[in-house]
This record gives C-alpha cells, sequence and structure tokens, in this order.
C-alpha cells in the first residue's frame, strides 16, 4: 500500500498539462513595382498603409499585388516555407506564360513574450527567391534574404530587389493567435 501511495504521488506530481504552444501566422505579400503608369489595383486593406509609405519613400510609380502567402505555425518551429507561381510580366513585353516562380522560407523563428508589451519574434533566414523556368531549367533572377525582428501584427519591409525593369518588395506581417 506505501508503493501505490507513493506512486500516486509521483503521478499527481508529475502529470500535469504543459502549457500551450502558441502559434503564429505570417502574411507575405510580394509586389512589383515599376516607374510608368498602369491601372488602379485595389489591395489588401492591411496593405494600404504600407503603399502610402511605399509610394512616399520609392521612386515607383505603380505597385502590383504578385501574390500573397499565409503560414500558421507553432512557435519555435523549423524550416518553413512556401512557393507559388505568377502569370504577371516581369518587363515590358514578357512573356506571361513564362511564369515567374516564388520560393520563401523560414529557417527557424522563436516567440519572445515579454511580461508587459507586445511579443516578439525573430527570424533566422527568411529568403524569397524569384525565378523563371528557361528551358529545361530554373533560373534565379531575384533573391531577397535576412534575419530580421519584428512585433506582433507589425508590418515589415523585408526587402526590395530589381526583376528587369520591375521592383520586388517584399511585406512581412507575423500575428500571434491567441
Amino acid at each position: 500500500p506505501e508503493n501505490i501511495a507513493s506512486i500516486e504521488e509521483a503521478l499527481k506530481r508529475l502529470d500535469v498539462p504543459t502549457a500551450a504552444t502558441k502559434e503564429v501566422e505570417f502574411h507575405i505579400h510580394v509586389l512589383f513595382a515599376s516607374k510608368g503608369q498602369g491601372p488602379s489595383e485595389e489591395f489588401p486593406e492591411d496593405l494600404k498603409d504600407v503603399l502610402g509609405s511605399l509610394r512616399s519613400t520609392l521612386q515607383y510609380k505603380n505597385y502590383t499585388l504578385a501574390t500573397s502567402f499565409v503560414q500558421r505555425a507553432a512557435a519555435g518551429s523549423w524550416n518553413l516555407g512556401g512557393a507559388g507561381e505568377t502569370a504577371i510580366p516581369i518587363a515590358s513585353g514578357a512573356n506571361p506564360s513564362r511564369p515567374l516562380r516564388l520560393r520563401w522560407e523560414i529557417r527557424q523563428f522563436q516567440l519572445e513574450t515579454p511580461a508587459e508589451g507586445p511579443s516578439s519574434l525573430k527570424l533566422s533566414k527568411f529568403a524569397l527567391r524569384a525565378s523563371e523556368r528557361i528551358g529545361e531549367n530554373n533560373e534565379e533572377i531575384a533573391s531577397i534574404g535576412t534575419d530580421l525582428s519584428l512585433k506582433d501584427g507589425e508590418k515589415v519591409v523585408v526587402g526590395t530587389s530589381v526583376l528587369k525593369d520591375r521592383g520586388l518588395i517584399v511585406v512581412l506581417t507575423a500575428k500571434v493567435l491567441k
């Protein structure tokens, strides 16, 4: 009977629920920018303030949303990523039937939750690569890569690059899900 009582006591100490792992939702928007005038395009509401900042900072006149990615992951996850294609021509007279392939990845991210204030995320090796299919091969024509930190819900322009006669801009938001 003493052993059973000891075992029950040990189980009460050890059998406690672990804290729930928080999830983070990443929104990655890829924009093309050009110096020429273009058609007015509707953008998601969450990008309108970013577009205002881009227009006042960069010399591009026209912006087009190429694609958006949404990814959920548990805090501390490794090797997140996704890929997609867009048929938006990347140069004047470009062949739209030759799609641009976009691949993004985050090697790892850590969630820091202070006692007060917003949570923050540290991303290791965020990268976005653009490639074009030439014959049998994919040829990388632009890339953006960096480590970065951002606050919960903050929109960050991760970087810019140039694709022929257009700009390539990556905007990232990370939201901690309750």
